[in-house]
């Protein structure tokens, strides 16, 4: 069960500001949130259903805890409009760029829809290209419609 004050601090995460604040951000869905668990991000929390748990106990072995939640509590305190998995809270990666050596970088300017940063993320994942440099009025890579939009990419590719 999420706890008011758990719901609350999920819920700010949904403004930039307050994931800025926090250094945090929020991952929904299954293919995300397996991606995640995979990744080499730092977990701060993980809600998730007895579905989630059952389909993917393996990958839960190595994981400190995580707190079982009805459906219901995920639609409330997320994004998606029905969520039967999961959600979870990940820190963001900070540090400056290093693309030296790399030999395709893709460079964004002013791409200010979060599905379509979501997307070209995805692209860059399936064509190996590991790193984005992006203009300041580029929509936030943090944002939860860009997390859900990578499918899972955002783990591999980073953007700067």
């Amino acid at each position: 069960m999420i706890s008011k004050q758990q719901a609350k601090f999920v819920k700010s995460l949904k403004l930039k500001k307050y994931r800025k604040n926090a250094a945090s951000f929020i991952v929904e869905g299954a293919k995300n949130i397996v991606e995640l668990l995979n990744s080499d991000y730092e977990i701060n929390s993980l809600y998730l259903t007895q579905k989630f748990v059952d389909e993917h106990a393996d990958l839960l072995e190595n994981v400190p805890g995580y707190t079982l939640c009805t459906e219901k509590e995920l639609v409330n305190v997320g994004t998606f409009q029905s969520n039967e998995y999961g959600l979870a809270i990940a820190k963001m990666k900070t540090g400056a760029a290093d693309i030296s050596g790399e030999s395709l970088v893709f460079a964004l300017d002013n791409v200010s829809d979060p599905g379509n940063l979501g997307t070209i993320i995805r692209i860059a994942d399936w064509y190996g290209i590991r790193h984005i440099l992006a203009s300041m009025e580029t929509a936030d890579f943090y944002n939860p419609k860009v997390i859900h939009a990578s499918m899972g990419s955002f783990t591999r590719v980073h953007v700067h």
